[in-house]
């Protein structure tokens, strides 16, 4: 059996040879079997002496002893390997032993580098900072030995302000730096040693420009277009813009310093001088061709006006382009604009202080309004006024035209209202329509109230109330809203107060109908009332006085020796008075008496005597029916009467009502009284009217006739 298996074993693997002698190549399966073979395994001789010499084993034994070289040959392998493991081992032992000890050595030295570091940063902060102190000396000296002012032009000049800005900028900002609050001042110093080279520069160029073009200007006085005074004044004027305005903006970047705004102050006040030397003569000139030409003072204004405006836009331009524009810089110019205009000023003043007419001072604030028809800091302000502000120049004058108005206004006033002396025509006979009569008044009141009196709302009113009403149309947002309240506030007063004043001195009069005279009375203050009321204003006033009735009571005790010196001149310091006076309030009541007393009196038309029980003989059957015909015929032609002055229809209504009522009341009390009185007969009593019976009888009257109407 074992000889067989052998032979199979042998077969196989001949069958797989090629043919050849050579060993067949192993595949990953037979490296990984001999790699476990043991190193020590002896392939053991299966030769005998029976099959030595039987050459049918011959390649098998081939093969046995090539296997017997390989298996050493990979024995020997394997050892070597062994021991170059072992030698990796210990060479990776050694490599973790110099990783400790330079991780050791690092961490040993960590400190030192961390140190060294430190010291390299300082060193280089010290180096940065140490600049900052040494620009100082060298700064100094250059600004000190200066001496052409045309260094300002060179760029190592502009490299100085660059490192005085730098050191003060680091001063500003390590305040505990030894002697640093001493080189912060030294620098400074140097700063304002390098403006004031520029400021010096640049007044020079302004002032030496200036001679020559007033030199020119003067020399050709007679012959100079306007043309070629306007190219001397402008475009000879801005050749030195560029440069001028390099260097300015240089000491505004630096204004921050008091002293360098002081020197930049003092650079704006050159320049402005300048300019404002060089059109003095330009502006005389245009004042007094005006004076000449404008006798009239609107047309004065408004010539100025243009003029100047234009003056403003074109100064603004050339000041434009030495200086960079901001709101500061801007402010400046306007400013001097103000002083500039000054001479116009003055010259309005002295034409409005000697104008009169309210009129024409209504008509030059109507004129000066269109600067300020916009609020300030609205998007179309900005856009008219955005660099020149125009209505800022011009405001003195309409102060000026507002401060002569409200004189004016208070003259008006006083003059042809406060001072009205009435006539029985001017507040009778203007009731019925009658012609207007010839006033003899100065020009001022005819030209505000003449248009009013046409209109035939007017034309029967009370004449110092039309004058009021008038003037406070004219003045209406002409001035501010505060004083036009007062002066509509002492208008309705005063035109109160003169209406009782002709009322009192009319009623007086026993020719004329005195229910007439309250119903002309009445429409003047219904008149006023309606008329005020398109005006949106405050009717509360505050009235502001002296009061000097302490110093008089003191000087009468001083002669009646009861009081002393002390005491008289503790109590006789005059006080001030504030009072709150509504005009609304004085108004409803004058309006509310008035009709009081038109209800009194006509009532008293209609009933007469017919209520009367104070005679010992009366008949009650007579008076009833004589006060049924009085009713009947006075009620009409009181309802007509009211008609003749009173347009309204509801203020008619309210009339008639109020009427009725009072003539309602009298009967009930009348009634009441016969009813309590023994001797009046009980059958005669209940033959009159009794009172829900005659006011029904007074009611249909009444509606007779305002269905008739």
């Amino acid at each position: 059996m074992g000889r067989s298996r052998r032979s199979s074993i042998v077969q196989d693997i001949a069958s797989k040879s090629t043919g050849t002698h050579e060993l067949p190549v192993y595949t990953d399966d037979l490296l990984k079997i001999l790699s476990n073979i043991e190193p020590n395994w002896k392939v053991e001789s299966l030769q005998s002496d029976n099959c030595s010499n039987d050459s049918r084993y011959e390649e098998y034994l081939d093969y046995l002893a090539q296997l017997d070289s390989k298996n050493g040959y990979y024995t020997s392998l394997r050892e070597k390997t062994s021991r170059i493991n072992n030698k990796l081992e210990l060479i990776l032992n050694k490599f973790q032993a110099i990783s400790a000890d330079t991780e050791e050595f690092k961490q040993s030295t960590g400190y030192l580098a961390k140190r060294l570091q430190e010291s390299e940063d300082t060193y280089s902060q010290i180096q940065t900072e140490l600049k900052y102190f040494q620009n100082l000396d060298p700064i100094s000296r250059k600004l000190n030995h200066y001496s052409s002012p045309n260094i300002v032009l060179k760029d190592s000049f502009n490299q100085n302000f660059v490192k005085i800005d730098e050191s003060l900028k680091f001063l500003e900002e390590h305040p505990d730096y030894l002697e640093a609050d001493s080189y912060r001042i030294r620098f400074k110093q140097c700063l304002i040693r390098a403006c004031s080279l520029v400021s010096n520069y640049l007044n020079n160029q302004i002032k030496t420009l200036n001679t020559e073009i007033t030199a020119k200007l003067n020399a050709g006085s007679t012959q100079l277009t306007a043309n070629s005074h306007d190219a001397l004044l402008y475009n000879k004027f801005a050749t030195v813009a560029p440069t001028y305005k390099l260097l300015i903006g240089s000491i505004i970047e630096r204004d921050d310093y008091d002293e360098v705004e002081s020197i930049l102050r003092d650079c704006f006040t050159t320049y402005f001088q300048s300019r404002s030397k060089l059109l003095k003569d330009a502006i005389r000139l245009q004042l007094n061709q005006t004076v000449v030409k404008s006798n009239r003072t609107v047309k004065f204004i408004q010539d100025n006006l243009l003029y100047f405006e234009n003056l403003a836009h074109r100064e603004y331009h050339l000041f434009s382009q030495f200086y960079p524009t901001s709101d500061d810089v801007e402010l400046r110019f306007n400013e001097w604009c103000m002083e500039l205009f000054e001479p116009l000023h003055d010259c309005v003043r002295s034409r409005i202080l000697r104008e009169n007419s309210i009129s024409t001072i209504c008509d030059s604030i109507t004129l000066l309004n269109k600067y300020y028809q916009m609020e300030e800091n609205s998007p179309e302000y900005e856009l008219q006024f955005k660099h020149v502000k125009i209505d800022m120049m011009f405001k003195p004058i309409l102060k000026e035209c507002q401060s002569r108005l409200i004189f004016r206004s208070q003259i008006y006033v006083e003059e042809n209202i406060y001072r009205y002396k009435p006539r029985v025509n001017s507040f009778i006979i203007r009731h019925r329509k009658a012609p207007k009569e010839v006033k003899q008044k100065a020009n001022d009141l005819d030209e505000i109230s003449s248009s009013f009196f046409q209109l035939e709302e007017f034309n029967s009113a009370y004449p110092p109330l039309v004058y009021g009403i008038a003037l406070l149309s004219k003045i209406y947002q002409m001035v501010n809203s505060v004083v036009f309240d007062d002066i509509a506030h002492t208008i309705v007063h005063d035109c109160i107060m003169s209406l009782k004043k002709a009322f009192d001195m009319v009623s007086n009069n026993s020719t004329i109908n005195l229910l007439d005279t309250q119903l002309a009375l009445l429409k003047n203050l219904l008149l006023i009332r309606d008329q005020i009321q398109n005006f949106d204003i405050q009717y509360i006033s505050k009235e502001t006085y002296l009061d000097f009735s302490g110093l008089l009571k003191g000087i009468n005790d001083i002669r009646k020796r009861s009081l002393s010196i002390f005491q008289m001149g503790f109590d006789s310091v005059p006080k001030i008075i504030s009072n709150m006076v509504d005009a609304r309030l004085e108004l409803i009541a004058e309006l509310r008496n008035t009709i009081t007393s038109i209800t009194n009196t006509a009532a008293d038309q209609i009933t007469k005597e017919y209520l009367s029980v104070s005679s010992p003989e009366f008949d009650i059957l007579e008076q009833n029916m004589n006060l049924r015909n009085s009713i009947e015929t006075n009620l009409v032609s009181l309802f007509e009467q009211i008609g003749s002055f009173i347009a309204s229809d509801e203020v008619k209504s309210h009339l008639v009502d109020a009427v009725q009522q009072e003539v309602v009341s009298r009967y009930a009390n009348y009634y009441e009284t016969l009813a309590d009185m023994p001797a009046v007969d009980a059958q005669k009593l209940s033959e009159i009217m009794y009172i829900d019976v005659f006011q029904n009888f007074i009611n249909n009257q009444t509606a007779k006739l305002l269905v008739n109407e």
